[in-house]
């Protein structure tokens, strides 16, 4: 089923893209796509690009060239807060008080952050939906 305004069926379409760091190049002649409803793992020794591939797919990376495309539509600075804030992202290490542990449950409702904005709470339908992803996934 194809989501109104996301006619598309590749959800993630990346042609030739290079990310460099200064001097450093992440990624370089990356090509990449992925169909509508695939789960697609990303491994890899470190430094190999992974984490910057991920940013490069949810719009936080910074592309040198190449071309980015989200269901069909090119990534750029116009549509980037659209994209964001429908694409969700739990970075690798987030700086957490020990004394204030964070549950499975909190981690996995972070994602809904960027839809909602900075200020607003999490309802309990993020938190049901939230619920059903991790018994989808056999996460307790």
């Amino acid at each position: 089923m194809l989501i109104p305004g996301f006619a598309s069926p590749v959800a993630v379409d990346i042609q030739d893209v290079k990310v460099s760091y200064y001097e450093h190049i992440a990624l370089r002649h990356v090509s990449l796509q992925i169909g509508r409803g695939e789960f697609v793992g990303v491994i890899g020794p470190n430094g190999a690009g992974k984490t910057t591939l991920l940013t490069v797919i949810n719009g936080l990376g910074r592309i040198h060239s190449g071309t980015v495309k989200i269901f069909g539509e090119r990534l750029d600075r116009r549509n980037i807060r659209f994209w964001r804030s429908r694409i969700g992202y739990v970075p690798q290490s987030l700086k957490v008080d020990p004394r204030v542990p964070v549950s499975c449950l909190e981690a996995v409702v972070i994602g809904a952050s960027g839809r909602l904005g900075i200020f607003r709470r999490v309802g309990q339908v993020e938190v049901k939906k939230a619920e059903m992803l991790m018994d989808f996934f056999h996460i307790l």
